[in-house]
């Protein structure tokens, strides 16, 4: 019956003045084409901040939103027509909120944020990846990579090849966790067009560890 939806996952809590900053945000800009707000949040450990989120994405900025979560939904709120009007959330075992904010934007709505941390992310039961977690990860991310293939027409050459490296990085060691040999090698060849960027040390770093060594031998 409301105009506008806020979201809190079980293990994330809001701080008091979340809603009642995102709320002013929709009233004072008064557009219509603005969809969401996020806000800052921070990831907490046994009572440690172990991870902060500071973006600062405002507008329509499709490209970036293929590159990375913005915004979890605990950090949202939304105006209730525009989800609807873009199907609200998709059944998927993961990445529903990435999934959701590039349909807005696919959709030509616009995001804001309020620059100011408004709810916690508490991770004190982070699950290692394991063969079952690891399919749903891959289920996940290959949805949402074709999301974002189906808005490619948006982007130049150089951007598509970007969130090509970014979900083979992604998904790469979910791959070797699942034993799938074939899209793990096709993955490293992607990766392997740059073997000197961070997100390729990241990845190599990980699949070593699972003693992968030959996979990225062939690579070369």
């Amino acid at each position: 019956k409301c105009n506008y939806v806020a979201f809190l996952d079980d293990d994330d809590y809001y701080l008091p003045k979340k809603v009642e900053m995102q709320l002013a945000m929709f009233k004072e800009l008064d557009d219509d084409k603005l969809a969401l707000v996020y806000c800052y949040c921070d990831e907490i450990q046994n009572g440690k901040v172990t991870m902060r989120y500071r973006y600062d994405y405002v507008g329509s900025f499709l490209y970036e939103a293929m590159l990375k979560c913005v915004a979890a939904t605990s950090q949202w709120m939304c105006r209730k027509s525009c989800l609807e009007k873009v199907g609200c959330f998709t059944n998927m075992p993961c990445k529903q909120d990435s999934y959701v904010i590039l349909k807005l934007l696919a959709h030509g709505y616009n995001l804001n944020r309020v620059p100011e941390v408004l709810s916690i992310y508490d991770n004190n039961d982070r699950p290692k990846i394991s063969s079952k977690s690891a399919r749903k990860r891959i289920e996940g991310e290959t949805k949402l990579r074709e999301l974002c293939r189906a808005n490619y027409d948006k982007l130049t050459t150089a951007q598509q090849d970007n969130v090509e490296y970014s979900f083979a990085c992604i998904l790469a060691p979910y791959y070797y966790e699942t034993g799938d040999r074939k899209m793990l090698a096709d993955s490293l060849r992607i990766i392997m067009q740059r073997p000197f960027s961070g997100q390729t040390i990241r990845v190599r770093k990980i699949l070593l560890k699972k003693k992968a060594k030959r996979m990225f031998a062939s690579m070369k």
